[in-house]
């Protein structure tokens, strides 16, 4: 997500960084060492004893919130951030729908109150426009 949203800021040289080189740089040595810790973790014992059997479970999260990143732009904070969390409630930890919409609203519109209108972050708009 670093990747795609930083591709506004410049890069810059090593001599004059630019406002997107820490974040690259920092998400770009993530992926390499995550890289590095699973080629190298079949190893291990520890590796071999992993129970995988919550695989799908871990597909299920990883596939909701790829959904949730690539929507962001297009539908903006609000609509994504809800979506989010309801399918994550609904689809991943098989909670009620009811109580499942009800709670990603309030935690969205607080977690929208707290950075885009306390902390002033610019959050991105999308459909709704507010």
């Amino acid at each position: 997500m670093v990747f795609a949203i930083g591709g506004d800021l410049p890069f810059g040289r090593l001599s004059a960084p630019g406002a997107g080189m820490m974040p690259k740089l920092a998400a770009g040595l993530m992926m390499l060492f995550a890289a590095l810790i699973a080629l190298s973790a079949n190893r291990t014992q520890e590796f071999a004893a992993i129970d995988w059997s919550d695989r799908g479970h871990a597909f299920l999260v990883v596939a909701i919130t790829a959904a949730a990143v690539a929507a962001y732009r297009p539908l903006g904070f609000l609509l994504t951030m809800t979506l989010l969390v309801f399918a994550l409630l609904v689809l991943v930890e098989r909670r009620n729908a009811l109580v499942a919409a009800a709670y990603s609203i309030g935690v969205t519109l607080f977690a929208y109150w707290l950075f885009g209108k306390a902390l002033k972050s610019p959050l991105e708009r999308g459909l709704l426009w507010f």
